[in-house]
């Protein structure tokens, strides 16, 4: 968990704005309260791939004195285009990895690569951990619908945080503090 230091939705850097504001870029509120709990790779998760790049490239060099030059040039080739494309998932995963966003007006998800989506606090009835596999569950108002946010926090204690904070942002909707809106994905 951490304050915004970047934009949920466009990746605008909020470093030196005001700590209620709205993004420049995309216009998306924030304030002091708002927090962000991010997936970020672990070691593990690189080591398979990085052990086996290392296995297969170490273990070619007996076989570029007994083959042509054309193959040993083709197997360098393919591992260093082994080596670019973990380097790339492991930015990805970085940049558009998953997340959750409790910001004064909505709860911000991605939950995969590429959509993110946004539902505003009226729509939300309750949030609750989710203990195995370990995450949290949304309750919408929406026809007694369920939101899953899996593979977000690493341990209990990050989502026990989120739904404590996004509790606090429906408890402040019931006294009226927080505005009503819809569902909608960007």
């Amino acid at each position: 968990m951490s304050q915004l230091t970047s934009c949920p939705r466009c990746s605008y850097t909020l470093r030196g704005l005001p700590a209620k504001h709205r993004c420049p870029e995309c216009g998306l509120g924030y304030d002091e309260h708002s927090r962000i709990w991010r997936r970020h790779p672990r070691w593990r998760e690189l080591f398979w791939p990085a052990f086996i790049y290392v296995y297969i490239f170490s273990t070619s060099f007996g076989v570029f004195q007994t083959t042509p030059r054309y193959i040993t040039i083709l197997i360098l080739l393919c591992s260093a285009g082994w080596a670019l494309y973990i380097v790339y998932n492991y930015l990805i995963l970085i940049r558009h990895g998953r997340f959750a966003a409790v910001l004064p007006d909505e709860l911000m998800l991605r939950l995969d690569k590429k959509e993110s989506i946004s539902i505003p606090w009226g729509n939300i009835t309750r949030v609750a951990v989710k203990p195995s596999p370990l995450g949290a569950v949304i309750f919408l108002k929406k026809e007694r619908e369920v939101k899953d946010i899996l593979g977000v926090f690493s341990k209990r204690a990050e989502a026990e945080m989120f739904v404590q904070c996004a509790s606090v942002q429906i408890s402040k909707l019931r006294e009226g503090d927080v505005s009503l809106g819809e569902t909608h994905e960007t």
